[in-house]
């Protein structure tokens, strides 16, 4: 795998794969930027998690 800590990435869309995408992601390193136009609170809880 791709070594991401010097990475920065930008996810578009926090559906399932958009979600996947930043955790693994910010797991392997990398500064992630992620967005959705969506602002539910189903998105929001993604965001946070993503974060965590």
């Amino acid at each position: 795998m791709r070594d991401w800590t010097a990475g920065e990435v930008a996810v578009v869309g926090l559906g399932k794969s958009g979600l996947a995408a930043s955790v693994l992601l910010r797991r392997s390193g990398a500064r992630v930027y992620a967005s959705d136009a969506s602002d539910s609170p189903v998105t929001r809880g993604r965001a946070e998690s993503a974060r965590a």
